[in-house]
């Protein structure tokens, strides 16, 4: 299973600016297929939750940007945009009673932050849960993403960034946020592909990493 996201106005710079590849490159750059293949979905960024696969005990949702995927409690906070509200309408929660129940996250099996758009894994049963969570843990799903950064980055040079995540919890939102922190657990992103463009006189990269 293979869950694809990507930044909302990264995606639609990708759109509408001449890409180039970068330069140094050996090799016919693939970031076009690739950034089609992540971004693809996304042609037009819908304003609610779109169920995109549904299976018998899993689905697929797409995320727009400003909504939240609520994996605990959050008391006192707007919960009028969170993910697991809009699974309610669709779905029985008598039928799915994972979808009410903060400790196993709601069934979703990762996040995104709010600003961003993407898929987002969620189950429907506490067996596929566990069965997703498995396969999570033992590297069995991979998660591409279509982002844009300020600069030009050398793919070539530099394939893995790698540092320290902490997780933080926003007292405020109730939210929890990650931060590079040399307490945090180990990570590692992998740089797929990367092309170089200028947009309003800023250097920018589109990239699709891992």
């Amino acid at each position: 299973t293979t869950t694809a996201k990507q930044d909302h106005v990264g995606a639609k710079t990708t759109a509408n600016t001449q890409l180039e590849d970068v330069p140094g490159s050996t090799k016919q750059s693939q970031t076009p297929e690739l950034l089609m293949g992540v971004t693809g979905l996304w042609d037009a960024v819908p304003e609610r939750p779109v169920v995109i696969i549904e299976l018998a005990d899993r689905l697929v949702v797409g995320k727009p940007p400003g909504w939240t995927v609520d994996q605990g409690r959050r008391s006192g906070a707007d919960t009028r945009l969170d993910l697991s509200g809009f699974l309610g309408t669709q779905l029985s929660r008598r039928s799915c009673p994972i979808l009410s129940d903060s400790k196993h996250r709601h069934g979703f099996l990762h996040r995104l932050d709010v600003p961003g758009s993407g898929l987002i894994l969620v189950a429907k049963t506490y067996e596929a849960y566990y069965d997703l969570q498995v396969q999570l843990h033992a590297g069995a799903i991979d998660r591409d993403y279509a982002v844009q950064c300020r600069g030009w980055l050398n793919w070539h040079q530099r394939r893995c960034i790698e540092g320290c995540i902490q997780l933080v919890e926003d007292t405020t939102t109730q939210n929890v946020l990650s931060t590079v922190d040399h307490r945090g657990k180990p990570s590692r992103t992998l740089i797929r592909d990367a092309l170089h463009t200028v947009l309003d006189e800023v250097a920018l990269s589109a990239m699709v990493v891992r």
